[in-house]
């Protein structure tokens, strides 16, 4: 199992062959109790409070990369489909002239992936720390339509791209913006802005970085 990127706790070893063992798969009994805690660990995983700028960065980021690239996988996925099933592609020809004009690369779907990764994450951020400390309003448990037009009563532009970014296509990324949501309603944006009272100002180039 990996967390963040590196190894945690042991590797566990069956005997037997996955493809051709059947019910003879078996686990050997002095792994039994390493076996079950590693399945406890990942089926129990919270997030942790964060609380700086640095920690925020450190796992939003990454989220918002898998989330970029679940998008690029889509697009390619669908290149060369029948129109009437390529809903994504045509949602993306839509999205690049009402929200990001200036998608002129040579490679259009993965300057689009970027964009709408960060477009959805930032505005996922800025819903978040809009309710600050109050946990009757966490983002967990709520649609994305319902959190951009939450929103939208402080941030209508912001409010409306995400429900237009998400409204079609919320299912098709489930696993990644799931995860976000957790991890960012996990945000302790007190202690944050606290520490970092330039927190919003400069958590874009960090970001970016």
């Amino acid at each position: 199992m990996y967390r963040s990127g590196r190894q945690y706790g042991d590797t566990i070893h069956f005997e037997g062959d996955l493809r051709s063992a059947g019910s003879r798969l078996r686990l050997p009994v002095a792994t039994e109790a390493a076996f079950e805690a590693m399945l406890v660990a990942f089926f129990s995983w919270q997030p942790q409070p964060l609380t700086s700028m640095r920690e925020v960065v450190g796992q939003i980021a990454p989220l918002c990369t898998l989330l970029r690239d679940a998008v690029h996988d889509r697009l390619d996925a669908e290149a060369g489909l029948p129109r009437h099933r390529r809903p994504f592609t045509d949602l993306a020809s839509t999205l690049e002239v009402d929200l990001f004009p200036t998608t002129d690369s040579r490679d259009k779907r993965a300057t689009f992936a970027d964009r709408y990764a960060q477009s959805v994450t930032f505005a996922l951020l800025l819903a978040s720390s809009d309710t600050a400390g109050d946990k009757n309003k966490a983002l967990i448990g709520m649609s994305l339509h319902e959190v951009g037009r939450r929103l939208g009563a402080e941030h209508s532009v912001m409010g409306r791209a995400l429900q237009i970014l998400t409204d079609q296509v919320e299912g098709e990324f489930r696993d990644s913006l799931d995860m976000l949501v957790r991890v960012i309603d996990a945000i302790d944006w007190k202690n944050a802005l606290t520490s970092d009272p330039g927190f919003h100002i400069h958590l874009y180039e960090h970001f970016l970085q």
